[in-house]
């Protein structure tokens, strides 16, 4: 048995660490056991007696207990080290590699480690690496690489589709693909087909600034025309798609035998065409609500319902801030939006409500002064009949990068974290049927035509 027991090693050696080398990055944990979820309680005799979890690459003492590789390295690297389950003295040449309980652990049936997404697949530890490779509940980092979002591996191609800022896109003037990122930079240094004005001036093939921005405008109202009759064609079509699904269903209640199939393919057909109108008809409501309100004279007044709803989301952490809809000083000018957060934010977290202004990223940033200098004034309107509005103004700091020309989507807001405290906010008449309204203004006296 003494003679078994030192030979062991020997054999035993090159089987751990084979496995240990071949495991991919994250099987084994780094410290103590396996924190799986076993299919059924693993025995006694598989868990550690320092760790208490199951064993990971076991080793086994003199006096016959068993621990995981990293808790007995823990354990005799104390002085004068002792087995904590019957304190007899440890010593690092009497301790050795137990190849047959690892066995016998690696086949423990155990959950998939994405169980928590949605996986129900069993398997033995041993077969966890091969199961991670294909499990399309499996969280994994974005294949283009640049991309910092992680995902289960089944989200990977509407991820690549639609998601990722990384993506391929074609250009609409060349036809040429790229990534959506050089898009841009594409259209405005290297497309061959992006149309330009004449170098030399040449009045017959070129308008005047002022004439191509007007004649921008109208195309875009153009635009909008269009998209309002065919709003009003799809609600046309919606109609006379519901009186038809009337027909149908009467058709279907009144017949008991033979073509119920046939009608119900019909039906299921109808209620799908219309689920697409329905879907496009809300999607044009939203754009049309979004120009009928906007503002092209430099004022925003914002109402913000539901405050009650909002305001707890807020304190909640489900729902921060708020932004309200694109302002402009002109129909050439700067863009602009606000931003609220209801439960504040920065110093006033908690106590105040938190208003902000943000210069955004517009259509004719090329022809207006940067940076951005226009006085803006905040207010919260008071509902009340004595109109006592609190407000507050601040002319833009040249040097902050919160009013250079963006290069995103929107800059970052600037304005007042303890704007109005929640106490005078909801004492005072400012709240009416659970209503806030509040307005931006710019100033627009001193802005040169574009």
């Amino acid at each position: 048995f003494i003679e078994l027991r030192r030979t062991e090693p020997k054999i035993s050696l090159n089987f751990i660490d084979l496995i240990t080398v071949c495991a991919p990055a994250g099987f084994l944990p780094v410290r103590g056991g396996f924190r799986d979820h076993f299919v059924e309680a693993p025995e006694a005799k598989y868990c550690c007696e320092a760790c208490r979890l199951v064993l990971c690459q076991p080793r086994q003492t003199e006096c016959g207990h068993r621990f995981c590789y990293s808790c007995i390295n823990d354990i005799l690297s104390c002085p004068n080290p002792v087995c904590p389950a019957d304190m007899e003295p440890l010593f690092k040449d009497k301790i050795f590699r137990d190849v047959c309980c690892h066995r016998e652990i690696m086949a423990l049936k155990v959950y998939c480690r994405s169980e928590a997404n949605g996986c129900q697949e069993q398997m033995s530890l041993q077969q966890i690496p091969d199961h991670v490779n294909v499990c399309p509940f499996f969280e994994v980092p974005c294949p283009l690489g640049k991309c910092k979002e992680r995902m289960m591996r089944k989200e990977i191609p509407e991820h690549l589709a639609w998601k990722c800022k990384y993506r391929e896109s074609t250009c609409e003037f060349c036809k040429n693909k790229m990534p959506l990122t050089e898009l841009q930079k594409h259209k405005e240094t290297v497309c061959p087909a992006f149309p330009v004005s004449c170098p030399n001036h040449c009045t017959s093939s070129s308008l005047p600034r002022s004439e191509k921005l007007m004649s921008s405008h109208t195309e875009k109202l153009l635009e909008l025309e269009l998209e309002l009759r065919s709003l009003r064609q799809l609600r046309d079509e919606m109609e006379s798609l519901r009186g038809t699904l009337d027909t149908v269903r009467t058709r279907l209640s009144a017949l008991e035998q033979g073509g119920r199939a046939s009608l119900e393919t019909q039906l299921n057909r109808h209620d799908d065409m219309l689920s697409v109108h329905e879907i496009r008809l809300a999607d044009m409501d939203l754009r049309f609500q979004v120009l009928e309100t906007a503002s092209y004279n430099g004022t925003l007044i914002w109402k913000i319902r539901d405050y009650k709803r909002r305001k707890q989301d807020a304190v909640a952490g489900k729902t921060l801030s708020l932004y309200s809809q694109p302002f402009y000083t002109g129909y050439f000018g700067y863009k602009m939006c606000a931003r609220v957060y209801l439960n504040g934010d920065g110093m006033g977290k908690g106590t105040h409500l938190s208003l902000f202004f943000v210069v955004m990223r517009g259509e004719y940033d090329a022809l207006l002064p940067w940076p951005f200098k226009q006085k803006v004034t905040l207010m919260l309107m008071d509902q009340g009949p004595s109109r006592k509005h609190l407000g507050d103004a601040f002319k833009p700091d040249p040097s902050s990068s919160s009013f250079r020309r963006p290069v995103a989507e929107m800059n970052i807001a600037s304005g007042c974290p303890l704007f109005v405290s929640q106490s005078v906010l909801e004492s005072g008449t400012y709240i009416k049927d659970d209503t806030i309204f509040i307005k931006v203004t710019v100033d627009t006296s001193d802005l040169p035509e574009p």
